[in-house]
């Protein structure tokens, strides 16, 4: 499977699981007035959605996307792997301060935690 494929599949997926946070997701182009350049910029900006319910302390919301995440990461191929290594986990607490970040950090399921750590280390 090629990346361009992978992430088209993996938006889907999203877009069934997470309807609410797709939703969102397409909101937030439309105010700004653009629109996804391609499937990895959609997939980037649905990373907001976690660093949003950290912001609200959802933490089974939380919990729910980085898992959804987490097996996909898991079970998918190679292409899926690294859409969700630099799309998502290296941007889920974009914006937050410390503290938020900290007390996420429990939440996150552990694969994405792997992967937020080796390129941000754990947040304290």
């Amino acid at each position: 499977m090629d990346d361009e494929q992978a992430m088209r599949e993996l938006a889907a997926r999203l877009r069934g699981r997470f309807p609410d946070e797709a939703a969102q997701t397409d909101s937030l182009f439309a105010e700004r007035g653009s629109v996804a350049h391609s499937e990895y910029d959609w997939i980037e900006a649905f990373a907001g959605r976690v660093a949003d319910a950290v912001r609200e302390s959802r933490s089974a919301n939380v919990g729910e996307l980085t898992g959804f995440f987490a097996k996909q990461y898991r079970d998918g191929p190679l292409a899926v792997q690294r859409i969700v290594d630099v799309a998502l986990a290296e941007n889920i607490l974009l914006g937050l301060d410390d503290q938020a970040k900290a007390w996420a950090w429990p939440h996150i399921a552990i694969e994405i935690r792997h992967l937020y750590a080796a390129t941000w280390g754990v947040p304290h």
